[in-house]
């Protein structure tokens, strides 16, 4: 697979099971992907989505994805450095909102690659979000209005 090393490769095989969900390491082919992704995107158009998920074939781009039994139901796509992951797209299927899918999404990014902080850019619809995940979060008017920078620290406990 493009863009994934003996790491990436280990973690494929990896899977955690948290309140009857299973969370594990995904490509970018996954076939559901798409339609899940979609809603993390601003403007998704086609095009768009498959320009988003080729990037995840590049170096240190990761997808985890969220299933119900073998239905992908959601998705956290990051980027990981040394110490840092920065998230660049979070999403769960409507019909699966509110049962804490995104908030064991982000635990099993922090507990299967171990990064110091997580970063996310985000806008007021989701700013409460990472704040109940104890995210700092400040303004600051991005490219679409006003968004909230959000950093989780996770060496301070």
């Amino acid at each position: 697979m493009p863009g994934y090393d003996s790491k990436t490769d280990q973690l494929l095989r990896n899977e955690e099971t948290r309140n009857e969900m299973i969370f594990k390491v995904i490509p970018p082919s996954h076939p559901s992907l798409p339609s899940v992704i979609r809603s993390s995107i601003g403007a998704p158009t086609k095009e768009k989505i498959v320009q988003v998920l080729q990037s995840y074939t590049q170096p240190n781009q990761y997808l985890v994805g969220a299933f119900d039994k073998e239905k992908l139901v959601g998705v956290i796509g990051f980027q990981l450095t040394l110490s840092q992951a920065i998230i660049r797209h979070i999403s769960v299927q409507r019909d699966y909102r509110g049962k804490g899918i995104g908030r064991d999404l982000v635990h099993f990014l922090s507990q299967e690659f171990h990064p110091c902080t997580i970063e996310a850019e985000t806008d007021e619809e989701a700013l409460g979000f990472y704040q109940s995940l104890n995210f700092a979060c400040q303004p600051f008017q991005g490219t679409y209005g006003s968004q909230y920078s959000c950093l989780l620290d996770l060496t301070r406990k």
